[in-house]
């Protein structure tokens, strides 16, 4: 089975969907930490290079989704985790 690239949206939406389940299953509120903001801004240093979007598949993107929110859910500062090579950790890319 081959798997399609997911979009900068796909990847959004995918992301609400994940936090959500995460939270259910280890029972806490993920969204108190990451909001919808951080997975816009995680999502576009995956999918944002060069100042053109790239589809990305979407397993790569949530094996690292998923370590954020475990990070998240055991107290780390995840807003200063490395995501990808094109994010710094803060608000803008390079």
């Amino acid at each position: 089975m081959k798997l399609n690239r997911f979009s900068t949206e796909q990847l959004i939406e995918v992301s609400y969907k994940v936090r959500e389940i995460h939270g259910m299953v280890h029972k806490w509120i993920p969204e108190t930490v990451i909001d919808d903001t951080f997975i816009k801004q995680y999502v576009e240093s995956f999918t944002v290079a060069f100042e053109q979007e790239i589809t990305v598949l979407p397993r790569t993107f949530l094996r690292e989704f998923i370590f954020v929110l475990d990070a998240a859910k055991e107290g780390n500062d995840v807003h200063s985790l490395p995501s990808c090579p094109y994010w710094n950790g803060g608000d803008t890319f390079f």
